[in-house]
C-alpha cells in the first residue's frame, strides 16, 4: 500500500525576470515578487491530492482564470507578509 501523491499549488500573475545563471553550470532562473508570492502561497498552502484538489491563486491570477472562463469553490483567504490577503 503506497502513500497517495500530494503536491502544494501556488498560482500569481505578474512581471517576473527570466534568464541563465551561471558559466559552468549555466541554469535558467526566474526572480521576482510574483514568482516570490507563488511560492509563499505554495509553501503554506494545504496538500492537494485527487480528494482534495486546492490550488491557491493570488488575485491577479483568480482576475485571469475568471475572464478565461474557469470556474472554483473559494474556501479561504490567507494573509502572507508583507502583502495583502489573498
Amino acid at each position: 500500500d503506497s502513500a497517495p501523491t500530494t503536491v502544494r499549488i501556488g498560482l500569481s500573475s505578474g512581471d517576473f525576470t527570466a534568464g541563465i545563471i551561471g558559466f559552468h553550470t549555466p541554469r535558467y532562473s526566474i526572480f521576482g515578487d510574483t514568482v516570490n508570492t507563488a511560492s509563499r502561497m505554495a509553501s503554506s498552502s494545504v496538500p492537494c491530492t485527487a480528494d482534495t484538489p486546492f490550488v491557491h491563486l493570488s488575485e491577479g491570477a483568480r482576475e485571469k482564470a475568471r475572464a478565461a472562463g474557469f470556474r472554483w469553490l473559494e474556501v479561504a483567504g490567507l494573509a502572507f507578509r508583507p502583502r495583502t490577503a489573498m
